[in-house]
């Protein structure tokens, strides 16, 4: 299965990647992240939420009816925190269902992990993750790349496959576009 996501930039920038579903999951699962789909409709978000929250809220009202924390309560807390945490990420907006979004996931990772990196960002310094794209036994995970409108597409095109050739991805399919190029 390939995805395209899409992508928003700058006008003349814009690169849309479409992943090998396959290889991105296995090269993600390497490093302890997971591949989930968003769920963008509302009635099944509140079903999953409603699921979560079972078990959670009946120890809740038990603790409060005995005025203290009990033993029930704790472990639903400390069981619900990871489910939540997992479930978060993957609820969005209907409004958004056009995108159809993946999304890669991981638990907390410990901030001394060498893959935790810093960029730039508008108004903050941003953390980020430095997940590898390639492993010899998995493979490369992106089979094509879409060049957005462009002023210059056949340029645009040459050097997108001459940076794929050259970094020994010539397999890769690349394409232009077909959204006109506007600069309004």
């Amino acid at each position: 299965m390939k995805t395209r996501p899409r992508v928003f930039t700058k006008p003349g920038k814009a690169y849309s990647i479409g992943f090998d579903t396959t290889n991105l999951t296995n090269l993600a699962r390497k490093d302890q992240f997971e591949l989930v789909k968003c769920i963008y409709d509302p009635s099944t978000q509140q079903k999953l939420v409603d699921e979560l929250l079972k078990d959670f809220i009946p120890n809740f009202k038990k603790s409060l009816e005995c005025g203290s924390i009990t033993t029930d309560y704790l472990n639903s807390v400390s069981e619900l925190h990871p489910k939540l945490f997992y479930l978060a990420p993957s609820l969005k907006d209907p409004s958004f269902q056009e995108e159809q979004e993946w999304r890669l996931f991981s638990h907390s990772i410990d901030l001394s992990n060498d893959q935790i990196k810093f960029r730039e960002g508008t108004s903050m310094i941003i953390p980020y993750y430095d997940l590898k794209l390639e492993s010899v036994d998995i493979g490369f995970p992106i089979s094509e790349v879409i060049i957005g409108p462009t002023p210059n597409k056949s340029l645009s095109f040459q050097s997108t496959k001459t940076f794929l050739k050259k970094n020994q991805f010539d397999t890769v399919k690349v394409t232009n576009s077909i959204i006109p190029y506007r600069e309004w």
